[in-house]
């Protein structure tokens, strides 16, 4: 606290020593929120080509989360502050330094010290049976291999460039027969941007087999990123030379003399399209929707392939891919996949993959704090408080905010499918509940519609019937009337002028009733339709 108050008041000072040109507007101005920039100083790819791809000027700002009076950034809070990683290997123990954090801040790259950590704990994951099958190279290897040097031979001569990269990088893989396993994972960075490559079942390019399919399989998350033909070369190349150095060693082994040039033509460079093996940039994949996490979803790539790819990568599934590929290239409409869950849009969420970022924070502040030499510092208080933050976004399932392996992915994923899935039958059952009710109301509406037919037919025959009737009684009266007015010796009946005002009188009140039956029949019908309304109102 003192030393805040020193500070405060040195700024104060320097403040009233300042020129008064501008103090008013500044007054004036609203306070704005301490900022802390993004700085270039660590470069992620050689010769400082990563640092130049996103300068100071150009990086945006973010606040600090540091919750002290210094403001300090995460990575400088633990700067001195560091832990080895070595699961299986202490004498290949990855060191990670404190402040390799700031890779790990909002709009960061990853660098290689953070993707070669994560890299090695994915494959400590890994259940044996599946870690046997799948073969890490680290994030220098491909840059080593595609350096433009030339490495001279044992006579002073320079090697070819496709053999000199084999040579540059054959030290690596001196104690490894890399096809021994079934695939290979390679990982790219060139230009500021990362990409992976899968090789898929390598001894099967020399030994063809019914079932499997080797191939170069290209996974890039951003359209643009790299250009995948001179990737395949040089991973071609590597294997081409690679084979030929075990099947030398083999045969000076056994004392055999071996021609090199036998070996060779498997391995002939030849289009990406050779059926023999194939090579795919696959078009239909999770992409990364910004600028700075391609990283993160090359070490996604890796983990849920690891996970789910199968015993053996069958030859019609690997056919299904290359059409894709070419669908794409050709703007054609491209074919259902057979596996839907595996290589597509569908593998994982983009929101899982930027969820890598805080998981590899938590990663991180969790050894950082298991190799801490004192756990009673503020450094250690503030990576628990993390630890536990993080935790609880995990356990509450909240992508985006957490990462989510794949088997907890799957899981996830399906029993949100079986929700959806009750929810869609629910909506399904409340619709056909209201067609039944409709059905039910049209049905009720047809059945009075019937009844006022019957009604209005057996009005209109009794009012036909009367006008039949009608005609019939006034001529019966007419003659009844005569029969009267006629009496013996030729005298008329008195009143006969009655009768005929009788008969005028029984002829309107004939079209009186007609009239009040069709105003009773006008009501019916208005009071039926009334109660129509009613019900659709109520329904």
């Amino acid at each position: 606290q003192q030393q805040q108050q020193q500070q405060q008041q040195q700024q104060q000072q320097e403040h009233r020593q300042k020129p008064t040109r501008g103090r008013a507007a500044q007054a004036k101005a609203p306070p704005e929120p301490e900022v802390i920039h993004i700085s270039s100083d660590d470069e992620e790819g050689d010769n400082g080509q990563a640092g130049q791809a996103c300068t100071e000027a150009s990086r945006p700002t973010r606040h600090s989360t540091r919750i002290s009076s210094t403001h300090m950034e995460e990575h400088e809070f633990f700067k001195d502050m560091s832990f080895l990683y070595h699961p299986d290997e202490p004498k290949r123990a990855l060191l990670v330094k404190g402040s390799e954090l700031k890779h790990l801040r909002d709009e960061e790259f990853l660098n290689d010290t953070i993707m070669d950590f994560y890299i090695r704990y994915l494959q400590h994951q890994l259940p044996p049976e599946r870690r046997a099958r799948c073969y890490f190279f680290n994030t220098f290897f491909y840059t080593k291999l595609s350096e433009k040097t030339q490495k001279a031979a044992q006579g002073g001569q320079p090697l070819p460039k496709d053999r000199a990269g084999h040579a540059r990088v054959m030290k690596w893989v001196k104690n490894v027969n890399v096809f021994d396993f079934d695939y290979l994972l390679m990982p790219i960075h060139e230009g500021s941007h990362w990409s992976l490559v899968i090789v898929c079942h390598p001894s099967h390019i020399v030994k063809p087999d019914e079932e499997g399919q080797a191939c170069i399989l290209h996974l890039d998350s951003m359209d643009g990123g790299h250009t995948s033909g001179p990737v395949f070369k040089h991973v071609r190349d590597f294997l081409r030379y690679e084979w030929e150095r075990l099947a030398l060693a083999e045969a000076e082994a056994k004392g055999d003399g071996l021609d090199p040039q036998v070996l060779l033509p498997t391995f002939q460079p030849g289009p990406p399209s050779a059926p023999q093996f194939p090579q795919i940039r696959l078009a239909y994949i999770p992409r990364q929707d910004n600028h700075c996490d391609c990283g993160l979803f090359v070490l996604a790539y890796m983990d849920f392939f690891c996970h789910d790819a199968p015993d053996v990568m069958p030859k019609d599934y690997v056919a299904d891919l290359k059409r894709n590929a070419k669908a794409l290239q050709n703007g054609t409409k491209s074919i259902p996949s057979r596996n839907p869950n595996f290589l597509t849009t569908r593998w994982f969420s983009t929101l899982n993959a930027g969820g890598l970022r805080l998981h590899l924070r938590f990663l991180c502040h969790h050894y950082l704090l298991q190799q801490a030499d004192d756990p009673a510092t503020p450094e250690c208080d503030l990576l628990r408080k993390r630890i536990a933050q993080y935790k609880s976004h995990a356990d509450n399932k909240m992508l985006g905010q957490c990462y989510l392996p794949p088997p907890e992915y799957h899981a996830f994923t399906h029993a949100q499918h079986a929700v959806e899935q009750q929810q869609r039958r629910q909506h399904q059952h409340q619709q056909l509940d209201v067609l039944d009710t409709q059905e039910d109301w049209q049905e009720q509406q047809q059945q009075q519609q019937q009844q006022l037919d019957i009604k209005d037919t057996q009005e209109e025959w009794q009012q036909h019937q009367h006008q039949q009737d009608e005609p019939h009684e006034m001529q019966q009266e007419q003659q009844h009337s005569m029969q009267q007015e006629q009496q013996p010796g030729g005298h008329k009946i008195e009143g006969s002028g009655l009768l005929d005002q009788e008969a005028l009188e029984s002829e309107e009140d004939a079209t009186e009733r007609q009239r009040q039956r069709q105003r009773q029949r006008q009501r019916t019908r208005e009071r039926h339709l009334q109660q129509q309304q009613q019900q659709q109102q109520q329904q």
